[in-house]
């Protein structure tokens, strides 16, 4: 780890203690080279420790569940631990590992939230024969039913009818394929309008399906 003043502090000296001192995290004084390296140390033993926490004993039902359960957040914190370690060998630099999780942190949450207006539009526009209500979706994501309603857009109506290669249930929409036509050739197809939407057509039944490429996905992958 290269700290903001120049010192080059190796992760690998933010070690754990044995599960015998409640996993303590303690760093080697040897490691200590001023009071700025000390203070990044201390910042990664302090993340580790708030992201895996350990659980509280008088919430466990009994002694040995509860080192069962201090053994595991070991584990996690040390695999943790490793992996501020690769990511610090990995970048040239400066490494704060708080600046890091936070970041890793909002990647995450950004994918959730497209993965919920994802699901969201799927329950509302592609489910037959009848959607989701509203009132189901606004408790089940917490929140109001306008707010599920204004949650999606069309953007996520198309990422949805190319995954699950089906148009939506109001025959509006029809899932991008692999080669996209030109204007004229989309107002020779039978049963488009100039915009490659469904023109008159209400089932899915009613047009061949092509096999559609499978983009990259996160959070599980996309099933192809």
């Amino acid at each position: 780890m290269i700290t903001p003043s120049g010192v080059n502090i190796p992760l690998c000296y933010f070690t754990f203690s044995s599960l015998r001192d409640a996993m303590r995290l303690a760093v080697a004084p040897s490691a200590i080279e001023s009071d700025e390296a000390q203070k990044m140390i201390e910042i990664t033993n302090d993340v580790v420790r708030v992201l895996h926490p350990l659980p509280i004993q008088e919430e466990v039902e009994d002694l040995v569940r509860y080192h069962q359960q201090v053994f595991l957040v070991q584990e996690d914190r040390e695999i943790r631990l490793k992996y501020l370690m690769d990511e610090q060998n990995s970048v040239k630099g400066n490494f704060d590992p708080l600046l890091h999780e936070l970041r890793e942190l909002s990647d995450l949450k950004k994918q959730i939230e497209e993965q919920i207006r994802l699901l969201l539009a799927y329950a509302r526009e592609f489910v037959r024969p009848e959607p989701y209500k509203l009132a189901t979706l606004a408790s089940a994501t917490q929140m109001s039913i306008s707010g599920v309603r204004k949650a999606y857009s069309h953007k996520e109506k198309v990422i949805v009818a190319r995954n699950i290669k089906r148009g939506d249930r109001h025959g509006n929409l029809v899932p991008p394929g692999e080669e996209t036509p030109d204007a004229s050739s989309r107002n020779r197809t039978p049963g488009l309008d100039e915009f490659g939407r469904f023109s008159g057509l209400r089932s899915a039944v009613d047009l061949t399906y092509r096999r559609f490429p499978t983009g990259r996905s996160t959070l599980p992958p996309a099933v192809s």
